[in-house]
């Protein structure tokens, strides 16, 4: 990094966030926020944020991202979610990284578009999870992920590969028109009764599979 890290305070009013992660984007650069508590609403619909590493942060309140631009390191990783998220339309420029988060509530993602890696390795979604119409040119990759609620990733594409190891859906799960394009793992992967194999049929898979 070209510069030290700001120190994460313990806890941080969302307006507050929202003017540090409106700074503009410089390579190299992030904010430090890990295992900040976020108090309030966050809104960052429509806006380029820069560069932060939120980490293990506890969001108390919903987070609301339409039509966003994430441009910097974008770190959301075990991360507690205890309200509604909602990234339909965001770009994500570089990796997102989202692996061990906890969505307490919905989560949208729909019409998202990742120019790097997706990742929700481990994470639990408890309520809906809407993955769907998607566009991930790095892998969507989900292993060891739960959804407990319905779970839609319908029109979704995948053009770096699909990494479902040991993937558990017991709610509803929309695979309809999902395609991707390079490896598909599924390995150990379940929906209800249907079993990794069962999967690999409902998804329009251009690479290898591994069931």
């Amino acid at each position: 990094m070209d510069r030290p890290d700001r120190s994460a305070p313990q806890s941080i009013e969302a307006g507050a966030l929202r003017e540090l992660l409106g700074q503009p984007f410089r390579a190299g650069e992030k904010h430090d926020l890990a295992g900040a508590a976020i108090l309030g609403t966050l809104d960052l619909s429509g806006m380029a944020i820069c560069g932060f590493d939120l980490t293990g942060a506890v969001f108390n309140d919903p987070v609301i991202a339409r039509g966003a631009q994430f441009d910097g390191l974008t770190w959301f990783r075990r991360c507690r979610f205890l309200s509604g998220v909602d990234f339909s339309n965001v770009l994500f420029a570089h990796d997102a990284r989202f692996d061990g988060a906890a969505f307490q509530r919905d989560a949208i993602f729909s019409k998202a578009e990742f120019r790097g890696i997706g990742c929700f390795d481990e994470a639990t979604f408890r309520a809906a999870a809407f993955l769907d119409h998607m566009q991930v040119s790095g892998s969507f990759s989900a292993d060891h992920a739960r959804f407990l609620g319905t779970a839609s990733l319908e029109q979704s594409e995948c053009m770096g590969g699909l990494w479902w190891a040991d993937t558990r859906f017991d709610g509803r799960c929309n695979l309809r028109g999902l395609e991707v394009h390079g490896r598909t793992w599924l390995r150990g992967a379940t929906a209800g009764d249907r079993n990794a194999n069962a999967l690999a049929r409902s998804i329009a898979s251009y690479g290898y599979s591994w069931t």
